[in-house]
């Protein structure tokens, strides 16, 4: 895929500039990919860069991380400043405490994201300095065992991106993650070094499915060879499959 706006759901969208992988029907080897059901494949990434804007972010993080009865954390919104990430909303704990968060953001060894605090203010107040002055800390306040794709560490939180979406289930490698224009970007690099592929027409916004069975629809096709494609330059190629 190459500049594809990837709707996970109609608020959730992945900015995949480029990727690399393979997908793989979840019923075994043979079965012909089908390509109308998000729950019924994996995507394996080689090699990636994808982003998500905040509005994307906000939306995955309030209706799938935390989308559940009495999440200890609500109503986020999240922002950009510089090469960190704010995070503002609501902290759930015995009553509704209100809360802001600056944090920078890395990829940890075993490819996740964390969030690093430098900055917390709980109740408009020094939060890093009450939290240490109450000899506790953000992961001993908030119950994460039902939330998805992330946990604490200390202060920090650590999300895994292939946990925390909707389908279709990601797997892959995360090596790095930085702040890049109006967006925190993902880079994947997962060592299964697929031959790159060679679309019939260079476009600049694409998806390219090469090998296997693929159905879609009532089409079934055997040695896919499938290129769909935007023609106009200026904008990613908007895609959704369940639309």
């Amino acid at each position: 895929m190459q500049n594809v706006d990837f709707r996970l759901d109609g608020t959730t969208i992945l900015n995949i500039h480029h990727l690399r992988g393979e997908m793989v029907p979840n019923k075994g080897p043979g079965t012909p990919l089908n390509f109308d059901n998000e729950t019924a494949f994996v995507v394996r990434i080689d090699s990636a860069l994808v982003g998500m804007r905040p509005a994307s972010l906000e939306s995955l993080l309030n209706r799938y991380v935390f989308g559940y009865p009495g999440a200890p954390i609500q109503d986020l919104h999240v922002s950009l400043e510089g090469q960190q990430m704010r995070l503002e909303g609501t902290m759930h704990k015995i009553i509704d405490i209100p809360f802001s968060m600056l944090a920078d953001v890395a990829a940890t060894p075993d490819g996740r994201i964390r969030l690093h605090p430098t900055k917390v203010e709980i109740c408009g107040i020094n939060g890093l300095a009450l939290l240490k002055a109450l000899g506790t800390n953000l992961g001993k306040m908030l119950d994460l065992s039902k939330a998805k794709g992330v946990e604490s560490q200390g202060n920090d939180l650590v999300l895994d991106p292939t946990k925390s979406l909707p389908p279709p289930q990601i797997e892959g490698r995360l090596v790095d993650v930085h702040v890049e224009g109006d967006e925190p970007v993902q880079v994947f690099k997962s060592g299964l070094n697929l031959p790159d592929l060679a679309p019939p027409k260079p476009e600049k916004n694409f998806m390219y499915y090469r090998g296997g069975t693929l159905r879609m629809g009532k089409l079934l096709m055997v040695d896919a060879d499938m290129q769909v494609r935007r023609h106009r330059y200026e904008r990613p190629f908007d895609f959704s499959i369940a639309r």
